[in-house]
């Protein structure tokens, strides 16, 4: 038996607001849409999921957007989004093993672009 925190870099910004705090979570469980994240920016168009391990370094897990969710290829089938990309998403991760405690972040993105 082993309970795991799983805190999630909850924030409450004027752009961005994800929630909750914190999960706790045993091994073998799943978080299933619980870790949410929405803004108010209508010319935003991504959700992008990061996690932060123990070496601190961020790992990008992919994004969301108004149309599909882009999963890293590593984390297919471990990991997934939902929302509509725009306004609101969240973030499922099943099978929890310890390796998956870690704070998570998202973060809004448009998508820019350059002409010559």
């Amino acid at each position: 038996f082993f309970s795991g925190l799983f805190p999630t870099g909850a924030s409450d910004t004027k752009d961005v607001n994800q929630t909750p705090r914190f999960i706790t979570k045993r091994v073998s469980e799943s978080v299933q849409s619980e870790i949410k994240c929405s803004h108010k920016i209508p010319s935003y168009e991504r959700i992008l999921w990061y996690k932060q391990g123990k070496d601190k370094a961020l790992q990008f897990l992919g994004y969301l957007n108004t149309k599909f969710d882009n999963v890293e290829e590593e984390l297919k089938g471990k990991i997934n989004f939902e929302g509509d990309g725009r306004n609101n998403g969240s973030l499922s991760i099943s099978d929890l093993r310890l390796s998956d405690s870690a704070v998570y972040f998202c973060a809004r993105n448009t998508v820019c672009l350059q002409t010559h």
